[in-house]
């Protein structure tokens, strides 16, 4: 055992061009890489047992950090209930906003019925017959709890039921057939003014919403930034008092068990690669082989068939050749075209073909036998 403080040696041989990567602690390289075995080095001195102090700072600096951020997270905690108003104050949003739609397609739809007379545009009207109410029950039951809001709110009925009795007026008009008193009512801007009333409302439900979320937003962001900045300090000075502590022991133990480890691994690595090496050689063989033998037969029966249907092309191009001269009048000119054009190309495309082909596994078989 070396005493404390004093220099510790430890070897480690390395292998192949791992060497030339490695230097010593004193910052020298270990040598070239001859492909022999490297001996690795020695380690520095550990140093002298000094600044107690300094580690008991630190153990006091993170005690006094996890007890703030416990106190962070218990705050955090107990802000459950804003997360619950962040998540309402949301559904309020949705449900003015939904309301506001539907209203606005209702509106949409009684104008383009009462202008065209076309009984389709009906069908936004009617949905929101049955859609709105329900829409401004639920905005109504939301804001229950918040004495403002649900002034807002009543208000916002109040207003709709003008804007449903007038959107219903007009219809009951052009039901009658005065199309002309229905022209009257919506020319009179009464229904234009009770939507811009209406619409006004809906966004003071929004904002007084908006202001609300992005309150509790602030806090969260603080508590957020006061919890980041306090895990940074603690992380900080985990990672000071670690390094204090390791430098205080003995690294002569724990440098040699590193490369120990480092050889181990480098040994399992240059196992692992050589069975890779060795299982996709196999498998390029294994191709090799089929390409070789189960494609090669194949190729050749159809450059032996090509070779036959060229022959037979000759002796039917002699015969056609023969009538074309003897009996012209009996040769059909699509027949006499497909002996002396379509069927050569495509005899010559298929030679082309094969001749690719044949050249592909001779390059295959080539690199097959390259890789062994």
């Amino acid at each position: 055992m070396q005493p404390f403080g004093s220099p510790a040696v430890s070897s480690l041989e390395l292998w192949g061009p791992y060497a030339s990567a490695r230097r010593d602690n004193l910052g020298e390289p270990l040598g070239p890489d001859d492909g022999k075995a490297v001996v690795v080095t020695r380690l520095p001195k550990t140093p002298p047992f000094e600044g107690r102090w300094e580690v008991a700072l630190s153990a006091l600096v993170i005690s006094i950090l996890v007890v703030a951020m416990t106190l962070v997270i218990l705050r955090g905690a107990q802000s459950n209930r804003e997360v619950i108003a962040l998540k309402h104050a949301e559904q309020i949003r949705f449900l003015a906003t939904d309301f506001l739609l539907t209203l606005r397609r209702a509106e949409s739809s009684q104008r383009g019925y009462i202008l065209t007379g076309n009984s389709l545009y009906l069908q936004g009207y009617r949905a929101g017959q049955t859609n709105l109410p329900i829409a401004l029950s639920r905005l109504e039951e939301a804001t229950s709890s918040q004495p403002i809001q649900r002034l807002q709110v009543a208000r916002i009925a109040a207003n709709y039921e003008i804007k449903r009795r007038e959107m219903a007026e007009t219809l009951n008009e052009m039901d009658a057939g005065r199309r002309s008193e229905a022209l009257r009512i919506l020319n009179s801007n009464l229904g234009f003014n009770q939507m811009d009333i209406i619409t006004n409302d809906v966004n003071a439900v929004i904002r007084f919403e908006n202001a609300k979320a992005s309150d509790i937003d602030s806090r969260y962001s603080l508590i957020f930034a006061g919890s980041l900045i306090i895990l940074i300090m603690i992380v900080v000075s985990g990672v000071v008092t670690f390094y204090r502590i390791v430098r205080f022991s003995r690294a002569s133990t724990a440098h040699g068990k590193a490369l120990a480890r480092s050889n181990a691994e480098l040994a399992a690595l240059l196992a692992s690669r050589t069975a890779e090496i060795a299982r996709v050689n196999e498998e390029i063989q294994r191709y090799a082989y089929i390409v070789g033998h189960d494609l090669r037969g194949p190729l050749i029966n159809i450059t032996g068939f090509t070779a036959e249907i060229q022959n037979a092309q000759i002796t039917l191009d002699r015969q056609f050749q023969s009538l074309k001269i003897t009996h012209p009048e009996s040769l059909a000119q699509d027949a006499l075209a497909a002996v002396e054009q379509d069927i050569p190309e495509a005899i010559r495309f298929i030679s082309a073909s094969a001749e690719k082909m044949d050249r592909l596994i001779v390059a295959v078989l080539k690199l097959s036998r390259e890789g062994q």
